[in-house]
């Protein structure tokens, strides 16, 4: 399976986003190998309901299961659940994604697809 992080960026010093459903991209990386790409949010210009269409093509495209990131949305943490995703919510000291990755996979090297 798959997890995702939103970041502001299209490479492994982007920084993660502050607010999930409006990223600009997202990390998609796979949690037996680490690798991962990275893709654009096709919804951030939508005004609203962006949440419940991000975690559906989240999960029908890339089959993530689970959601890192500094904060999620009621409605979001709300269907993420009912979907059976994990929710890992962490602090402001993760600023890069490469930062983040390296804590994750301590001894993978990071490849992107």
């Amino acid at each position: 399976m798959k997890f995702v992080i939103p970041v502001d960026g299209t490479d492994d010093t982007a920084g993660i986003s502050k607010h999930f459903a409006r990223s600009t991209h997202f990390a998609i990386i796979d949690n037996e190998t680490g690798k991962h790409e990275m893709v654009e949010n096709p919804f951030a210009g939508i005004p609203k309901g962006v949440g419940v269409k991000l975690i559906d093509f989240l999960i029908n495209e890339y089959r993530v299961n689970k959601i890192i990131a500094f904060e999620l949305g009621l409605k979001v943490q709300q269907l993420a659940t009912e979907k059976k995703m994990q929710l890992i919510i962490i602090t402001g000291r993760m600023k890069q994604l490469k930062q983040l990755l390296k804590l994750i996979f301590p001894n993978k090297e990071h490849i992107k697809k």
